[in-house]
């Protein structure tokens, strides 16, 4: 048994037929008893916060 964290492009392998299908495929079938969690990504642009006017900043 493993624990595995799938994005979003590893969870839309599940369902659609694509490099990566297989593998993914033997990782969720229920008999290999693997721990499977999504996870939510979020980027974060480094400079917007410097792109706001100083009157919202302060």
């Amino acid at each position: 048994m493993a624990v595995y964290f799938f994005d979003s492009s590893a969870i839309v392998k599940r369902y659609v037929s694509e490099m990566g299908t297989t593998w993914v495929g033997s990782i969720c079938r229920p008999t290999a008893g693997n721990d499977i969690y999504a996870v939510r990504l979020r980027y974060v642009n480094a400079g917007e916060p410097v792109s706001l006017p100083l009157s919202v900043m302060s």
